[in-house]
């Protein structure tokens, strides 16, 4: 599935998959975002899990794939998303958060120097208060300081690896609960080469972080990032 660009630039082709339990109230506007992508070798797979609103009426409209599973689990979605994509590039998306335009050039360009996985740097998308802009370059701070270690620091709206590194590693852990995209960025790393990219970013929603206290939510991330099967805030426990 690989074509020429030119004499120096591979392209590749890129499936990006969004896992989307009862996201009506911002499926719409992330699939939108994605169609001002410059660059344009991309499908969009929504992986419904046992939603009860609207969101596959609305993810219909513009994604290429709709998968509906009467299964509930983020990771179980985006393996699913996973099976189903044509893509050599896996993205993963969070409904509520929005690339910016050059985000799939910036991270081809990544490609073609030999990386294999990563994750991209946070920049608030609802809520332009200072703490929120503090969250995220505390984010990516702490991103930045374990790129070069065998574990990842905070979660993240976005993602991507190759589809065959994501097969090596056999995608994301099912059986967990909490922070399972870090746990998929660890065995990403322990396995091919890593970037944490910050030359281009995505625009997530603090709606969480709103609801339980900016401090209270870093405090929780940090203390699972060593033992990511504990439980403790009370929507990990649904």
């Amino acid at each position: 599935m690989t074509f020429k660009r030119n004499d120096k630039k591979n392209c590749y082709s890129i499936s990006i998959i969004i896992p989307a339990y009862n996201e009506e109230k911002y499926i719409e506007a992330t699939l939108k975002s994605l169609k001002k992508q410059t660059y344009k070798d991309f499908e969009i797979i929504v992986v419904a899990n046992n939603c009860s609103d609207n969101t596959v009426a609305l993810a219909e409209r513009d994604a290429d794939k709709v998968i509906q599973t009467k299964k509930q689990g983020i990771s179980l979605a985006r393996n699913l998303g996973a099976e189903h994509a044509k893509g050599e590039i896996l993205f993963f998306l969070d409904a509520d958060t929005h690339m910016k335009p050059d985000l799939l050039e910036k991270v081809m360009d990544y490609l073609n120097n030999g990386y294999e996985c990563g994750k991209i740097k946070l920049r608030p998308l609802d809520d332009d208060r200072l703490r929120a802009h503090v969250d995220c370059y505390f984010a990516e701070l702490l991103s930045l300081l374990t790129s070069f270690l065998s574990v990842d620091s905070v979660s993240g709206g976005c993602s991507f690896v190759t589809k065959r590194l994501f097969n090596k590693i056999n995608g994301f852990n099912e059986k967990l609960n909490v922070l399972e995209d870090m746990d998929f960025i660890k065995k990403a790393k322990m396995n091919g080469k890593y970037v944490f990219v910050t030359n281009s970013c995505v625009y997530t929603s603090m709606r969480r972080s709103i609801q339980e206290g900016y401090l209270n939510a870093q405090f929780e991330s940090f203390r699972h990032s060593f033992n990511p099967d504990g439980k403790t805030r009370k929507r990990w426990l649904r």
